[in-house]
């Protein structure tokens, strides 16, 4: 089963394509140079494979959201001729069947610099989204799991989530996807139970 979980803690989104690691910033680089350097780091991931592979040039079109970043990387590798890409309705991609696997890294690195994500998911949180988020995540989002059958770990204080966030998550999602033992439980929860809140960012 493919999972996606909302890894905030590390400061981007952990998804199940190498669409750019999280870049290690701090405010003080614009969101142009945020972009650039993840895509930097993507398209190293595409040349350590392929030494001799050209770096295609390409526009932005736009940035996008954690939440439209699975539907708009497949229809923009359908467009690039990879059919065979779905986008699943729990935040992750299915390959399907992909026979020239070079030509498909080189198109995910096209789609990746065309819509890449904005660059507020790959800045730190600030100490206010810190404590939104715990009490999103011990109030609404722990009460709608447990509504569901899940049992979760309990949370620690809010002074230790803020001080262990960027090293040991505490992710209540984390726990549900590891008792869910199909992907139509975890499409459930997706659904039913956001993984942050609306207002974070």
């Amino acid at each position: 089963m493919g999972v996606l979980i909302l890894a905030i803690a590390t400061t981007g989104c952990a998804t199940t394509e190498a669409d750019g690691d999280p870049v290690d910033t701090t405010s003080s680089l614009t969101d142009a140079q945020i972009i650039e350097e993840s895509l930097d780091q993507h398209w190293n991931q595409v040349q350590t494979q392929y030494p001799s592979a050209v770096r295609p040039s390409v526009e932005i079109v736009r940035t996008i959201s954690t939440d439209e970043w699975a539907q708009v990387m497949a229809d923009c590798l359908t467009e690039e001729g990879f059919s065979s890409v779905r986008a699943n309705d729990d935040g992750s991609i299915e390959w399907g069947d992909i026979s020239q696997v070079q030509a498909f890294d080189v198109a995910r690195y096209v789609c990746t610099a065309k819509f890449p994500r904005d660059p507020k998911y790959q800045r730190p949180l600030t100490d206010a989204q810190l404590d939104r988020l715990y009490l999103y995540y011990v109030g609404d989002l722990t009460e709608c799991l447990t509504g569901l059958g899940y049992q979760i770990s309990p949370p620690p204080s809010q002074q230790v989530f803020r001080e262990t966030y960027y090293e040991d998550a505490w992710l209540p999602i984390a726990d549900a996807a590891s008792r869910a033992d199909s992907p139509e439980k975890w499409a459930e929860i997706v659904r039913r139970c956001p993984q942050a809140p609306d207002d974070l960012y």
